[in-house]
């Protein structure tokens, strides 16, 4: 919203300024309302018979659209630059991250919890023991 009101404000004043030169033939009555805007330039071009002065408003009115957008632009960036900076994280993390707990107590892994093959595991050859004499 700033920057609209801004790139607004910024535009009317480059209309004003590139219009000017062509104001100095226009009667004083007639100058101010030729000031306002690029609308009411052509209005007082038409009652004057003077299309020239239409041109020169065309034309500043094309020259503060180009110099309020760029405003507005830079005003934006600005703001996204602002909001980049402040919603960066606050502390880095170092290292890996840690393992999350799953609630069982322990501290072993699946791979540490299942089973070598090769080795003696007592509940699974404890069955055998049963038939033999």
């Amino acid at each position: 919203m700033i920057g609209i009101a801004v790139g607004g404000t910024i535009m009317s004043i480059a209309y004003r300024g590139a219009i000017e030169p062509s104001l100095s033939d226009v009667p004083e009555a007639l100058r101010d309302s030729a000031r306002v805007s690029a609308e009411q330039a052509r209005h007082v071009a038409a009652t004057l018979d003077r299309p020239t002065l239409a041109q020169a408003a065309d034309h500043a009115f094309i020259h503060a659209m180009h110099v309020g957008a760029v405003w507005i632009m830079l005003i934006a960036l600005f703001a996204a630059a602002v909001l980049v900076f402040a919603l960066r994280p606050v502390g880095r993390l170092k290292g890996s991250a840690p393992k999350p707990d799953d609630g069982r107590g322990s501290s072993r892994s699946a791979a540490e919890a299942t089973p070598r093959a090769g080795t003696d595991n007592k509940s699974t050859n404890a069955g055998a023991d049963i038939d033999s004499p």
